[in-house]
């Protein structure tokens, strides 16, 4: 994989290519991104994909379109137009390296995309434009639309508020912007997707298409929308092959998740566009043409440039936002969750260029098995020799760089707790919401802040009031949370190893043998942070610990876990800044 910036119709694009290590091919693949957090939920999948593509003799093409990913711009800034125009712009770039074929791979809302660039393909492009591959397709762009703004209805809901999803859509044909899930949507982006629809499109007769659809059970009958639609393409002469692949859906799922199947199915699929065979490991053989193209920095205050470095043998992928003034201290930004290194809302992108443009070297990463990385993925309990190899990356590309100051979210807060005192070169930490799960935690945060809220919630009240509770179901997972919660307390052992115990013995021990300053912020309407504050409560010496000097406690009682709003997302980017500059 090869990676940097372009220059896009719009703004800075961060463009990923994959291709064959051994032989120049002729087949190109172009993915159509999807929407949102499906994306960051799907970039492990697609990095694995690309790569088995290349694999077997294809250039793949992973582009960020504006103001989203690791591209230029804010969320709020993006445009329908700008997205394709984005894609026609990578389409004319591959047309100049002399395909024999392109295939357009549409990931759910990716698919809209795809029928909007196949309606505005130039003639110098429509020749090569020859498959469309889906992938779990969005076929209706109003009701993907709807179904995102119920995130926000939901949100409504336990805030006790009454709002709908057509009071919405008014409110964005008025001119309102909307803020859904930390994702700001203009006008200009809900309108032209909401009009989109599969059995409205007209696409060219000589495309063919691979539709797979992804469930639990292979055998499971399509849906009548999806024959529908299939039926639709048919009529117009196009080939139209569809199948259902066993595996997860890994674009909702909390947890990274992979479909194997779906690798092998889609492999197969394209393999008739292959004319030369390609190598055994995917690389970039179009780095020269490609570096024609690539720009420096994104942001006029700083440069960003993408990084990777190898770990035990697998290659890491990641993005350093360096500043034009010698700095002593950096951010290494720990990633955690189902995230990869954008995070929820984008929110490590902008916090990274919030720090750089205030003077402080950041670098961002994928741990092995996450995002664009490399490997399997063993998860936070396991990356200490990830975070080694970014420090060691972070301090090779910025020459003045003497300690590193790790910031992690949930779980990469809790690595960075376990990590920090075997490396001397660090020097501060910024935890947000550390995870410490244990079973009884869980339930005593449900008990206490779970069901005390619901108490009082008008839409429970109103929910009993219309008979549709279930009095018997409701009391049962109480009384199961009740049993569990009594259950006999875990104690804080001081003596802990770092890699073994609860996770609350281990964090006492991180932070206890770190002697360097610490940050915490904490949620107040998030399990995860509720669970931190029991562990805390229910230990004298964790309590004693953070009432020392170097320990910085900043509660966030309206913020949730991700911060997902534009004001707790600032909110925490200053908070960071300002603990980092107050030396």
């Amino acid at each position: 994989m090869h990676s940097c910036y372009i220059d896009g119709p719009a703004g800075k694009l961060f463009v990923s290519i994959y291709s064959p290590s051994s032989v120049t091919s002729a087949s190109w693949v172009l993915l159509c991104p999807p929407f949102a957090e499906e994306m960051n939920k799907s970039r492990p999948m697609i990095s694995l994909q690309a790569r088995a593509l290349a694999d077997a003799g294809h250039n793949v093409v992973v582009v960020d379109l504006f103001a989203t990913g690791d591209s230029q711009g804010e969320f709020a800034q993006a445009r329908w137009d700008i997205w394709v125009d984005d894609l026609l712009f990578m389409l004319d770039w591959i047309v100049e390296h002399k395909p024999e074929s392109i295939s357009l791979w549409a990931l759910r809302s990716g698919c809209l995309l795809a029928l909007e660039v196949l309606q505005r393909l130039s003639s110098s492009v429509n020749p090569f434009v020859r498959h469309l591959l889906l992938w779990q397709p969005v076929l209706d762009g109003q009701q993907f639309i709807k179904q995102f703004l119920r995130l926000k209805v939901a949100a409504a809901m336990m805030e006790g508020q009454k709002l709908t999803v057509a009071e919405l859509m008014q409110q964005s044909a008025a001119g309102e912007m909307l803020e859904v899930a930390g994702y700001s949507l203009s006008p200009e982006l809900i309108e032209p997707v909401s009009r989109i629809k599969l059995k409205e499109s007209r696409l060219p007769s000589a495309l063919s298409v691979s539709w797979f659809e992804i469930a639990s059970n292979a055998e499971k009958p399509l849906t009548p929308v999806a024959k529908t639609a299939v039926a639709t393409l048919q009529e117009q002469g196009i080939k139209v092959d569809i199948a259902t692949v066993a595996g997860e859906s890994f674009w909702t799922t909390q947890e990274i998740a992979m479909a194997p199947n779906l690798i092998d199915a889609t492999r197969g699929s394209l393999a008739g566009l292959v004319s030369q065979p390609g190598g055994e490991t995917a690389q970039m053989i179009m780095v020269d043409a490609l570096a024609q193209k690539s720009v420096d920095a994104p942001i006029e205050t700083f440069s960003e440039q993408p990084v990777s470095f190898s770990c035990r043998g697998e290659q890491l992928a990641g993005v350093l936002h360096s500043v034009p003034e010698p700095a002593a201290e950096g951010v290494l930004l720990i990633v955690g969750g189902p995230q990869y290194r954008v995070g929820s809302h984008r929110q490590f992108v902008l916090l990274a260029r919030h720090l750089a443009e205030a003077g402080i070297p950041v670098l961002r990463f994928d741990y092995r098995g996450m995002g664009d990385s490399s490997g399997e993925l063993l998860g936070f309990e396991h990356i200490s020799e990830d975070i080694a190899a970014a420090v060691d990356c972070f301090q090779s590309r910025v020459s003045d760089l003497q300690r590193v100051a790790l910031w992690g979210l949930c779980d990469a807060a809790s690595a960075a707790a376990f990590y920090a005192p075997t490396d001397s070169r660090i020097s501060r930490l910024i935890l947000l919401n550390p995870w410490a799960y244990s079973e009884q935690g869980e339930a005593k945060a449900f008990l206490k802040y779970y069901y005390l809220q619901r108490l009082f919630s008008r839409s429970f009240w109103k929910k009993v009031l219309s008979g549709k509770f279930n009095p018997g179901k409701s009391l049962g997972e109480l009384s199961e949370n009740v049993s569990k919660a009594r259950s006999e307390d875990v104690p804080v052992d001081t003596e802990a190893k770092a890699d073994s115990g609860p996770l609350g013995s281990r964090i006492y021990n991180g932070l206890s043998r770190f002697k360097g300053q610490v940050l915490l912020i904490l949620s107040g309407r998030d399990l995860t942070a509720s669970q931190f504050k029991d562990v805390v409560s229910g230990s004298a010496k964790l309590k004693k610990l953070l009432k020392q000097k170097r320990f910085t406690v900043c509660p966030m009682d309206e913020a949730d876990h991700t911060f997902s709003s534009r004001e707790f997302r600032d909110e925490v980017a200053r908070k960071t800044l300002g603990w980092l500059q107050n030396k």
